[in-house]
């Protein structure tokens, strides 16, 4: 990389240097400091060598990466096309070729941000600058091949996506290079999405056992943003390698066999309960031969779950009971908690009220005596809202007021107890409509608790604001004139808790 001297003052020091102390503060559960550090060094780079430099781009894509991991996406976006902004000469290879990376990055992200046509734009310009670079027939050429594959399937433009992931896996196979094995997934995704006959999969010969792990492991984040009936006939194949190859309790087997349950869970109404409810029986019976009673208990959970939506109540009934046997059998009050509110919850969806309401009551007694607070407060949400919706109010107002004193902000039960307990004392009866105020009011909680833990005494309130020609976001007043340095790192606390919250609320779905 080239590297300006400068006389009379210490150059900054290399990226890699920032980078590796930035790992170690968020080792350390430090990210705060982790991002005013790169900040420092962007600003340093800005300072003593200019903003049309290799220095500042790769430190704009340095922190464009961080931003990424910390779920501040725009943010994030900002810093890869600051440093995408300048274009290294083609005598300067080093610089070039980050160059480019920052490019397909850039272009990844916008794709993530469903900004499809601007991530069109910035990987075709990668792709065109690759060719350039390696030639045809390079690997890195065909690390842009693929993410660009990828955006035209999403932009359901089949036929091209997949003429051009073929392409990009036969350089990666005639070049021996280990992406061929995630290209290969994408691949079989475009196949699938042409409606072309045979294997999915074909073109796999004799992988070792690390592939087909690496297959299985990284095959599913691959395909999460295609439609799943896209994604999971490639990951039922890929299932049925693993299972093959890696034996039945094989971690990888049981965390993809999840992630197919999953899907059908997110596909709402288009839904393939078959599919759900097979993925749900094999990962119970692979967990039944390790013997982890625990895991034995969520399995049951998720399987019961696939039979309730399936339609199958008396089946879902008995994998509930042998999950709350289980949990009593190794004196798991906690989770035993969390299987009878489950199957609380489940008959009350159905309208079986007469038999939902002790096992809700059950689950928060069972939370109290685990001494779980997370536990009690869901709990109590679950038991308190039920009853709200039964026009027994006075029984529901001291159970959500309990569950808003356990349940931290973040809790996804924190939102809905708080909704319901805001309808309470205004003479509502159900607060199913008010889920915005809640929802921004504990985005508010969450984010004070984190200025308070790390900039204890600033914050006076902070409230978020929005129509009625108000300025929409979030209002923060302060209790004294702040430093600069203060002002930098509120910034910093605040949009690293605003995206922690949302991102916790997604986790929670």
């Amino acid at each position: 990389m080239l590297r300006i001297p400068f006389f009379g003052k210490s150059a900054p020091p290399p990226i890699e240097t920032v980078m590796q102390q930035t790992v170690a503060l968020l080792q350390q559960g430090n990210p705060v400091d982790a991002e005013a550090t790169v900040l420092k060094h962007l600003q340093l780079v800005e300072k003593q060598i200019g903003k049309k430099s290799s220095a500042y781009s790769e430190t704009q894509a340095g922190y464009a990466a961080l931003l990424r991991m910390l779920g501040k996406q725009q943010a994030a976006l900002s810093a890869y096309e600051a440093a995408c902004a300048y274009e290294p000469p083609r005598s300067d290879r080093a610089a070039r070729k980050d160059w480019l990376t920052f490019l397909t990055d850039y272009g990844q992200a916008l794709e993530e941000a469903d900004r499809l046509e601007e991530a069109r734009v910035i990987l075709q310009r990668g792709i065109e600058g690759r060719r350039e670079y390696y030639g045809a027939f390079h690997p890195g050429f065909a690390f842009g091949l693929e993410p660009y594959a990828a955006l035209l399937m999403r932009m359901e433009r089949y036929e091209e996506a997949k003429a051009m992931q073929e392409q990009a896996v036969e350089i990666f196979l005639q070049s021996q290079h280990p992406r061929f094995v995630p290209a290969l997934a994408l691949l079989a995704a475009a196949r699938q999405s042409t409606n072309e006959q045979g294997a999915l999969l074909k073109g796999i010969v004799a992988l070792p056992l690390s592939a087909v792990e690496q297959l299985a492991t990284e095959g599913p984040e691959l395909l999460e943003r295609f439609p799943n009936w896209i994604r999971q006939p490639v990951l039922l194949e890929v299932a049925a390698l693993v299972t093959e190859q890696c034996g039945a309790i094989s971690p990888v087997r049981l965390n993809l066999l999840a992630q197919i349950a999953n899907n059908e869970t997110e596909a709402g109404a288009d839904a393939n309960h078959e599919v759900r409810l097979l993925a749900a029986r094999m990962s119970y019976d692979a967990l039944k031969e390790t013997g982890d009673a625990k895991r034995m208990i969520q399995g049951l959970m998720g399987l019961a779950y696939a039979q309730t939506e399936a339609g199958n109540g008396s089946d879902a009934d008995d994998s509930y009971r042998k999950a709350r046997l289980l949990a009593e059998e190794n004196a798991d009050d906690s989770l035993a908690s969390q299987v009878t509110r489950n199957h609380g919850l489940a008959l009350s969806e159905q309208e079986d009220r007469e038999r939902a309401e002790p096992l809700l009551r059950d689950a928060v007694a069972l939370a109290v005596r685990s001494g779980d607070r997370v536990m009690q407060g869901r709990s109590e949400c679950a038991l308190g809202i039920f009853l709200q919706h039964g026009d027994r109010h006075d029984e529901a107002k001291p159970l959500l007021e309990a569950a808003l004193e356990h349940l931290p902000a973040t809790e996804a039960d924190a939102i809905y107890a708080r909704s319901h307990y805001t309808a309470l004392q205004q003479g509502g009866a159900c607060g199913c409509g008010q889920m915005e105020g809640a929802f921004f009011e504990n985005y508010c909680l969450a984010i004070r608790e984190q200025v308070e833990k790390e900039m204890p005494g600033l914050l006076k309130s902070i409230a978020y604001k929005g129509g009625d020609g108000e300025e929409v976001g979030l209002q923060v007043e302060i209790n004294r004139k702040p430093t600069e340095k203060e002002m930098e790192r509120l910034h910093i606390v605040v949009t690293q808790a605003e995206a922690a919250f949302r991102q916790r609320m997604i986790e929670q779905g």
